[in-house]
């Protein structure tokens, strides 16, 4: 049973899936030889790279793939980037502390941590074990040990499995998502990045408005990419 409940748990991974070239993507733009293209996940995307539809946890993968062609270096910091809506609202990229805690927080998180509930039943059947040998050793009476074992045993190891799940469920999320965010990257001449930017889910983005820092110009440029 406790097995089963491990088994049950959905594993979130960041799985290694192709990109295009950024003009291969439908939001896509070209400054100076600086290509930029994005690519918001459906749902069943989302399970082949992530291993699960992270809209549950509020939040939608938007793959972004930089290719530099230009002989500048560019700067591009996630928390200049927007989503528009048609009324012109502003939605930022989440942080990846804040994309950590949503996927933590949701069902899905939950779900990767209900290991911890099959800690309490191993804690007990553990503590049942050992205190049924210590108890045969001391007093003779190997149920009376049991009982006594299943009790403590199945209390220390289902609090100590429960704490130690949730912190290597929290470990876990963010061990992936460190793996893709974009974050604050240069753009070398020649070089091609790509990551996720992460944000809120259920809305209707109409564009992508990108802050691009020429880091041999000294030169900041806003631009805007349609989505639709």
């Amino acid at each position: 049973m406790a097995i089963g409940l491990a088994s049950c748990a959905p594993q979130f991974r960041s799985n290694v899936t192709p990109i295009k070239s950024p003009a291969g993507y439908a939001a896509f733009y070209d400054l100076d030889g600086l290509q930029i293209g994005f690519d918001v996940l459906t749902a069943q995307q989302q399970i082949d790279h992530f291993g699960v539809d992270m809209s549950n946890a509020d939040v939608v993968p938007i793959r972004i793939v930089v290719r530099n062609d230009s002989d500048d270096e560019y700067y591009i910091k996630a928390e200049q980037i927007f989503g528009r809506t048609a009324n012109e609202d502003l939605y930022p990229a989440y942080r990846l502390d804040q994309s950590i805690d949503r996927v933590r927080q949701s069902e899905i998180g939950k779900a990767m941590a209900s290991g911890a509930a099959a800690g309490l039943i191993i804690g007990a059947m553990v503590g049942a074990a050992a205190g049924a040998a210590i108890g045969e050793a001391t007093s003779g009476s190997a149920g009376q040990g049991a009982a006594i074992g299943a009790a403590v045993g199945g209390t220390s190891g289902g609090v100590s499995g429960a704490a130690a799940g949730a912190d290597r469920t929290s470990r876990a999320i963010k061990s992936e998502l460190r793996k893709v965010d974009w974050g604050n990257r240069v753009v070398y001449p020649a070089h091609i990045e790509h990551g996720f930017l992460f944000m809120k889910t259920g809305i209707v983005y109409e564009a992508l408005e990108v802050l691009l820092y020429n880091v041999n110009k000294r030169k900041n440029t806003r631009i805007d990419i349609l989505l639709q």
